[in-house]
């Protein structure tokens, strides 16, 4: 475990505890914006949803304060800032901002100037959609550098339990996510594109092998229901590890994660621009103070982040020394 704050504890941040090791390497460093909680799905096991204390609007709302908070996670997290603290643990050679939500197409032309703006600092982009709005796909894809579907089943009963429709009952087909991510492709030939599942009580006899094969993404990342916000639809450890050997088979990139596995071990911004991290072992975040209101250096030193499993995430993507 690795408090971000160092070397000054924030009154209310965790303790610190540094990992006897080298120095780790990753290729790319991922912060999450959530920019909003407003979706058109309403999946039961939805990690979106945030403490609504502050009377502060989301950020994306407002270009001037959306504008302040990614300056100051690009200054904050880029690889030529020597004095961020992680780098006492981690190195990275380029950053990445993954959009996400609630569903980040809903905000229209807001999301779209986001990206904008994130590109115009030096971002990396990738964006988590739930493929509801293949238009405004089709109209960042030549802009972004990865696009991430959430796909859980391609059979509508168990899409429509565990809530991954709209109000009205409509849903995404296989075809339809087929179309829009051929249609990504065509317009930006370099993007990656990855599937991300999240296994849980409804689709655990599900198998997506010809959903996966038929889409044909690069990645694809199978993730066990963590109960952050509620225990409903959760699996055991063992009925995860069968999902996972009945998909052994299909010829893609793999990233498994566990719940142990995604225990403060990604770097989150919530709608209202603080870093948030989930409670190990319970229910509900801890935040930080607002990024542009404290700064990076000391909203960053308020919540944990273990360096070790972020990097272990993306060891495979670490090119070889002397590597092209």
């Amino acid at each position: 475990m690795f408090s971000s704050g160092f070397p000054v504890k924030t009154e209310g941040a965790p303790r610190m505890k540094y990992p006897n090791a080298n120095i780790l390497q990753t290729d790319e460093l991922v912060v999450n914006w959530h920019i909003t909680e407003a979706c058109n799905y309403r999946c039961q096991y939805c990690y979106a949803h945030w403490e609504k204390a502050e009377t502060r609007p989301e950020l994306w709302k407002s270009e001037t304060h959306s504008v302040a908070l990614l300056k100051e996670l690009y200054r904050f997290f880029s690889p030529e800032h020597q004095a961020n603290p992680l780098r006492r643990y981690l190195t990275w050679r380029s950053l990445r901002l993954s959009i996400a939500g609630g569903e980040p197409t809903l905000l229209g032309e807001r999301f779209l100037a986001i990206v904008n703006h994130a590109r115009e600092l030096g971002f990396r982009i990738s964006v988590i959609t739930n493929a509801s709005r293949p238009d405004v796909i089709a109209k960042v894809a030549p802009k972004i550098d990865m696009l991430g579907v959430s796909v859980d089943s391609d059979v509508a009963s168990i899409n429509s339990t565990i809530g991954r429709e709209c109000r009205k009952g409509t849903q995404v087909s296989r075809s339809d996510i087929a179309q829009m991510v051929e249609q990504a492709r065509l317009g930006n030939p370099q993007i990656t594109i990855k599937l991300n599942t999240v296994v849980c009580a409804e689709n655990i006899s599900n198998d997506l092998s010809g959903l996966i094969r038929e889409i044909g993404p690069d990645r694809w990342k199978i993730m066990r229901m963590l109960p952050v916000t509620t225990a409903q639809m959760s699996v055991t450890k063992k009925q995860f590890s069968q999902f996972v050997l009945r998909h052994q088979g299909v010829s893609v990139r793999q990233t498994i994660e566990d719940n142990s596995d995604m225990e403060q071990s990604y770097v989150m911004v919530d709608p209202k621009g603080r870093f948030f991290q989930n409670e190990v072992g319970g229910f509900g975040y801890k935040y930080s103070e607002c990024i542009p209101t404290v700064g990076a250096d000391q909203a960053f030193s308020q919540i944990a982040f273990c360096p070790a499993t972020f990097s272990k995430r993306y060891a495979d993507l670490v090119p070889e020394v002397g590597a092209k």
